[in-house]
Order: structure tokens, then sequence, then C-alpha cells
């Protein structure tokens, strides 16, 4: 008996110590903050918020995953707001990054976040977007879409997307069902 206990300890050891541990990689997200920035003077003003996530190669996938979350309690304690919360955490459908533009496609968010359609809030809105999403190099410009729709977007923020060029154009968002299965793989990491 003793030896089989012996045996077991061992093999649990080997377990513990042969487990591989995941990489981390930081990124940050831009959240408003009413302590930085009292009775939100500057509707786009954001700051940075360190996270930690599994390593990915798609780095603006998970700080949009981290950005949709929300601040956490502890980061709402120290002044950090925004529209996004535990209910808009599942808004992505995904984003696609092409000669320095990130193509962002959104689930149908204005029911959850109607809000956005105000002028200082829509700011904001997009302010937390673009920031999170120029912190990495590869991406200069950000454009959204509602379910494929530029048009739906930035109707919905009070803005024409005929003002520039090509910014209408849906076909850039024509990438959702290859981004769905990536989401399901990326999915099964284990976030902080």
């Amino acid at each position: 008996m003793r030896r089989i206990a012996m045996l077991l300890a061992l093999v649990l050891l080997s377990a513990t110590i042969a487990a591989p541990t995941q990489k981390k990689t930081s990124l940050k997200v831009y959240y408003t903050n009413e302590k930085l920035n009292p009775g939100m003077g500057d509707c786009g003003k954001v700051f940075p918020l360190t996270r930690k996530v599994a390593s990915t190669s798609s780095v603006a996938t998970a700080a949009l995953e981290q950005l949709f979350s929300g601040p956490s309690a502890s980061e709402r304690a120290k002044g950090y707001l925004s529209t996004f919360s535990e209910r808009t955490k599942s808004i992505l459908i995904g984003v696609k990054v092409k000669k320095g533009t990130a193509y962002v496609n959104l689930k149908d968010f204005r029911q959850i976040i109607p809000n956005t359609s105000a002028s200082c809030a829509g700011e904001l809105f997009l302010a937390e977007m673009d920031t999170t999403l120029k912190q990495f190099p590869s991406i200069k410009k950000a454009v959204y879409a509602i379910e494929g729709s530029p048009t739906n977007f930035y109707g919905h923020l009070q803005m024409d997307c005929a003002d520039e060029p090509g910014l209408c154009d849906e076909t850039p968002f024509k990438f959702k069902e290859i981004n769905s299965i990536l989401r399901i793989a990326a999915g099964s990491q284990a976030r902080d």
C-alpha cells in the first residue's frame, strides 16, 4: 500500500512539473476615467489599462475582446468608465487588418448601448476602439461595421460614411465565416 501511495505521489509530482505554462502577452485597452477627465471635459480622452491575455497572433481581436468586456470592478473603483460592459463582451464578429486598416465587424449593439448615437458618447465610443487598435504598429486606421454594414454603423453615430471615399464599402467585411472559425478556436484559450 505504501508503494502505491509513493508511486501515486511521484506521478502527480511529475504531472505538475511537466504541465506547460501558457505564455501571456500584455496589451492595452483604453477607457475614459472620471478622475483623470473630470466632467468628461474632453469626450474623446481615454487612458490606458494593461491587460494580460494568452499569447496570440490575433492581438487586435484579443484587445477588442478585452475592451468590449468593460472595466473590471477594481478598474471602475479607480475611476475608469465605459459604455462597454459584461453585456457587450460578445459584440465582436471579427477583425481583419489589411494595408494598415483594421476592419472591425460588430454584432448589432444598438439596443444594448443605444446612447452611442449621442455626440459625446459616440466620440468616446470611437476613441476607445480607435486608440485600443492603434497601439499596434500595423494599424493606422479603423473602419467599423454593424453586421457587415459600415453605413449602419456610421449612421447610428450620426456620421455619413460617404464623407470619406471607400468608407461605406462592405466588401472588406465579407470575412464573417472564416473569422467565426478562428474565434471559436481562439475562444478556447483562457483569459485573465
